[in-house]
């Protein structure tokens, strides 16, 4: 990715913008991307949770099929650092800021070999309902000229990653019920690492009668009658991870 590209790329926002939400697809939406914003290429990722693990998730990616076969074969999505991150955490990233062990990196490394570059960046997001998704772009770009291109687009690429989770969830006909707020995710992240409500609230700077009406509320909103319960059902549903 040269000086050129990048130019290109930046003065073509509002036009990306306009493309996705005119998209049909997301298939689409993202070749759109992958074509304005002229990265190596672009993976939407929708995690199928409805009070149950991810075991249908919706992929979109203009991988080769050869790459999206072999990918599958290998059985890579259970050891592929940038899905763990993405469905884990809730900040974008850089791949080449990931901690990777040595069985992710035989993975990345068999990417490489495929040509499908050594960096990327990812997005992921969480809506009110707690489905997540993660959109990703790959690069052929130096570490250091990827990541001044990506801090001038980031935001931009943030809200287009809202805008497909939201065209994502309407392909799949995804329905939902759960609305936890930020608060009450973090609540519950807490709760499940065995902290008190006196504790949580130390953490949090907040009262600890406020933290015990989150948590209440969380109860209900999750149907469950102990707070245990709750907290397994919300790993159950990757609203938290331990």
């Amino acid at each position: 990715m040269h000086q050129g590209k990048i130019e290109s790329a930046l003065g073509q926002t509002s036009l990306a913008f306009n493309l996705i939400e005119k998209s049909d697809s997301i298939e689409g939406a993202i070749e759109t991307l992958q074509h304005i914003f002229q990265v190596q290429h672009v993976t939407f990722h929708l995690a199928n949770v409805n009070f149950g693990p991810i075991d249908s998730p919706f992929v979109r990616s203009t991988y080769p099929p050869e790459w999206i076969a072999r990918y599958l074969l290998k059985g890579y999505v259970d050891v592929d650092p940038v899905v763990a991150t993405g469905f884990s955490g809730m900040l974008p990233f850089f791949w080449s800021e990931l901690e990777i062990d040595e069985r992710s990196m035989s993975m990345m490394a068999d990417a490489q070999a495929f040509g499908l570059g050594a960096d990327g960046y990812s997005i992921p997001v969480i809506d009110k309902s707690a489905r997540r998704s993660l959109l990703s772009f790959s690069a052929d770009a130096p570490t250091g000229t990827w990541k001044h291109y990506i801090r001038n687009v980031a935001a931009d690429l943030a809200e287009m990653a809202h805008i497909l989770h939201k065209k994502a969830l309407m392909e799949a006909g995804c329905r939902f019920s759960v609305h936890l707020g930020p608060r009450e995710i973090e609540c519950l992240y807490w709760l499940a690492q065995g902290k008190d409500a006196g504790t949580i609230a130390d953490i949090l700077i907040i009262s600890e009668h406020t933290v015990r009406s989150y948590l209440k509320s969380i109860r209900h909103k999750l149907s469950c009658s102990s707070l245990p319960q709750a907290v397994a059902k919300a790993i159950t549903m990757r609203l938290i991870t331990l």
